[in-house]
């Protein structure tokens, strides 16, 4: 075997920028190049829409089970949030709403909650390179599930509204972020099985909480109209593909974080020619 180098497209001009630029410069060119082709190879759109597919069919449903049990207003809050507490199975505060869903219905739902855990096990094993779970990690598909349920409730409780003060409004957002952040790191250390070190676990957690926070405060600006208009429009019907359409942006979030995390955290010594990718050959027909 012999080596041989392959320039790419953009060999010369990008060689030239960074022999002009100070080395520090030039390391973080490399690096936003390096997440850009990430993020541009790594099928966020089908990923994310995959994503939210999942979790439309698995969160939501079992929130839409614990508004059944007798209780406070937070599970309504955190269904409201999705414009779907028209969807409510019955009302909360009736005992006989849980009998009425009945054991064998609620067993069947939180099994089937586990396809966006699976969902995301593969996602991981597709960025990141790890071993899947398989089905000796099930349990861990269900605590995902009720990581995942957790947080969005929490997320109910931390209000953003505008209308209050600006102190409580910052407050709202650090909420937010740590909400999701540890959301987003309990989730992967839960898959991976200790196979990504803390260090990757937070950065994807950072990452992702923050392009949520962001993407929360964005939510109470427009989205809740988007909301408002399809369910005034198209009933039932909008309000699923309005739902549908916030998660697939939530879930792209967390898509990109999770490959930017991985670019970050995992140094590439070929890309740091980055217009060169060496080519293994056959010495025979090198030789031709």
């Amino acid at each position: 075997m012999i080596s041989r180098m392959v320039p790419t497209k953009i060999t010369g001009p990008l060689n030239a920028v960074l022999a002009r630029l100070p080395e520090s410069a030039a390391d973080h060119l490399v690096l936003g190049y390096r997440m850009v082709r990430a993020i541009a190879v790594s099928n966020v759109s089908d990923r994310a829409m995959t994503l939210a597919a999942q979790a439309f069919t698995s969160i939501l449903p079992v929130l839409l089970l614990l508004t059944t049990i007798p209780g406070d207003g937070v599970l309504d809050r955190t269904i409201m949030m999705f414009s779907l507490d028209g969807l409510v199975l019955g009302h909360p505060d009736s005992p006989g709403s849980y009998a009425s869903f009945g054991i064998a219905g609620a067993f069947m739902t939180i099994v089937s909650a586990t396809s966006l855990a699976r969902a995301l096990d593969r996602m991981y094993v597709g960025v990141w390179g790890v071993r899947s779970t398989g089905l000796r990690g099930w349990w861990r598909w269900l605590t995902v599930v009720a990581v995942l349920a957790l947080a969005t409730t929490a997320q109910a409780v931390v209000v953003l509204d505008y209308n209050e003060d600006g102190g409580r409004m910052v407050f709202a957002l650090i909420w937010t972020f740590v909400i999701w952040m540890l959301a987003w790191t309990a989730v992967p250390r839960i898959l991976t099985v200790r196979q990504l070190a803390a260090p990757d676990l937070w950065s994807i957690g950072a990452l992702a909480g923050a392009g949520l926070t962001v993407f929360m405060a964005i939510t109470q600006i427009g989205y809740a109209q988007v909301f408002h208009s399809a369910r005034a429009s198209f009933g039932s019907l909008g309000m699923v593909f309005a739902a549908i359409g916030w998660l697939f942006v939530f879930t792209a979030i967390v898509v990109v974080a999770t490959v930017l995390a991985q670019v970050i955290r995992t140094p590439n010594d070929s890309d740091d020619a980055l217009v060169e990718e060496p080519v293994e050959l056959r010495s025979d027909y090198a030789s031709g």
